[in-house]
């Protein structure tokens, strides 16, 4: 998989040769990959085991923050913030930083908490050139396109001639994109709230 040197390489040598600087093009790419990232939106599920009494789970390297559900053993739990104690539900998670507490604590070990979440892209920057950008290599095509488009028309000479020929490609190359991820997507679960306790 080309790296983010290897992409601006290629940009600066062969697809538009210009004069903005690696940390300007990385802005630009950073750009595209937050675009991506939030129109797909993409959910995510991590699965972690219970165990019996243990209401406290770590959550690696995800961030509570970026949670938009969680299910255990099929039972959506509500999420109550963490200084409110008004509760709606009788089964509820709380959480701050890498850690989410699931009320009340399981008397079961081995069931799936099944937590749904928004993926952040991996934001690029000039100090690590050998980066590989975070989208599947098929798409860095997107990111190629995006910086010559910004490029054409970014300097005091706009050449609105290759602008058209790179919106154009990546127009195609998002429309492919958008394609492909409607087909393979994880939706968010529908809710079915948990109505008993442990």
């Amino acid at each position: 998989m080309p790296t983010i040197g290897e992409i601006l390489t290629d940009i600066d040598n062969a697809r538009y040769p210009n004069v903005f600087t690696t940390a300007q093009k990385i802005v630009w790419a950073n750009e595209i990959l937050r675009k991506i990232y939030k129109h797909t939106n993409n959910y995510f599920v991590s699965t972690i085991p219970t165990v019996d009494g243990n209401s406290q789970y770590s959550l690696s390297s995800l961030l509570f923050e970026n949670i938009l559900s969680v299910k255990i053993d099929g039972v959506e739990y509500e999420h109550v913030p963490i200084f409110n104690n008004e509760l709606n539900s009788n089964c509820y998670y709380k959480g701050a930083g890498e850690y989410i507490c699931i009320y009340p604590a399981p008397t079961q070990s081995g069931l799936d908490i099944d937590i749904y979440y928004v993926a952040t892209p991996t934001l690029l920057n000039s100090s690590t050139l050998e980066a590989i950008p975070s989208i599947k290599e098929e798409y860095h095509s997107l990111i190629t396109n995006y910086i010559c488009m910004i490029a054409t028309t970014a300097g005091p000479n706009p050449d609105t001639e290759m602008y058209n020929i790179f919106a154009t490609q990546f127009n195609n190359d998002w429309d492919r994109f958008v394609t492909d991820w409607a087909k393979t997507r994880v939706k968010q679960p529908k809710k079915k709230y948990c109505n008993r306790w442990w």
